[in-house]
């Protein structure tokens, strides 16, 4: 099969790469030395998708196509049942594609209109084989892209949907739009549709809208409008959200949740794997206590 996606831009001018080098110094620059930002921008052109449409879908061979400059992709797949899970979002920075010919196993879409620096299939082949620095910032995204899923897999196993949604404020102080205020809060702007939050966490728009203004309530966030919300207590916030840390593997995970969470993984990703051992501190509601600390969502 072919790539479903249908292109909304074009080639850049003559003149127009010096601007796409300013994007990727501004997504890439901590990624990527410059000499290697410049090659890779003389093979890219612009792209803008808009908000649903698809890149590819379950079965495509897409190949490589490119870095996110802006906006968001979902990566997602339908269960039995017709429900969707999300598999992870893609943002700023974030290389999107798979190996030449390999087939893609899950659909991915534009959650918000996204502006993609597309490259030439041939063009990032020679580069990966020439440019040392690029072949490792593919390892680290194919790594970062397991271990979000796994965080999924933690979250959506262990946590209830008040936890889940509180782990994902936190985790958004550190990629989505953050302002701190005088009064010493932050104010955090949610740029995800809700419907996309909630196949995220597994749970629905209306229990997103319920627990926000339960916390709301209780004096830890306070609901600006539909999109924006001030943290007022993040301390609280990270205890509710039951911040342990970010997995990287199913041994990383308590005994008790091992098999619920490989179970998980399995139906996410469609395969199973051989049952790990491990011995391991508990969760919450298995006797010992947790230590809040910060999750970033990568």
């Amino acid at each position: 099969m072919t790539s479903a996606y249908v292109p909304e831009g074009g080639p850049f001018s003559p003149a127009a790469p010096s601007a796409l080098l300013g994007a990727f110094v501004d997504s890439l620059a901590r990624e990527l030395p410059e000499t290697s930002l410049k090659r890779l921008a003389a093979i890219c052109s612009l792209q803008v998708v808009p908000a649903g449409r698809v890149i590819w879908r379950a079965g495509d061979r897409p190949g490589p196509i490119g870095f996110v400059i802006s906006g968001y992709l979902r990566l997602q797949c339908h269960g039995r049942d017709g429900h969707r899970q999300i598999l992870s979002l893609l943002r700023a920075g974030d290389l999107v594609g798979e190996l030449p010919g390999r087939v893609a196993r899950h659909t991915l879409e534009a959650s918000t209109e996204t502006r993609l620096c597309r490259v030439t299939e041939r063009g990032f082949a020679t580069l990966m084989q020439e440019d040392a620095d690029l072949r490792r910032l593919v390892h680290r995204q194919c790594i970062a892209r397991r271990d979000q899923l796994r965080w999924l897999t933690w979250a959506v196993g262990a946590l209830d949907a008040e936890e889940r949604i509180c782990a994902l404020l936190l985790a958004a102080l550190d990629y989505m739009p953050v302002s701190p205020l005088p009064d010493g809060t932050l104010m955090l702007t949610i740029d995800l549709p809700r419907t996309d939050i909630a196949d995220l966490l597994g749970t629905s728009v209306e229990t997103i809208s319920r627990v926000t203004n339960r916390l709301a309530a209780c004096g830890i966030i306070e609901i600006i409008n539909a999109r924006q919300f001030r943290i007022r207590d993040l301390d609280r916030l990270g205890q509710k959200g039951c911040q342990v840390g970010h997995p990287t593997s199913a041994a990383a995970l308590p005994i008790a949740l091992q098999d619920a969470a490989r179970r998980i993984e399995a139906t996410l990703v469609g395969e199973r794997r051989a049952p790990e051992r491990a011995s391991l501190p508990r969760l919450r509601g298995t006797g010992a206590a947790i230590t809040p600390v910060r999750l970033a969502l990568n």
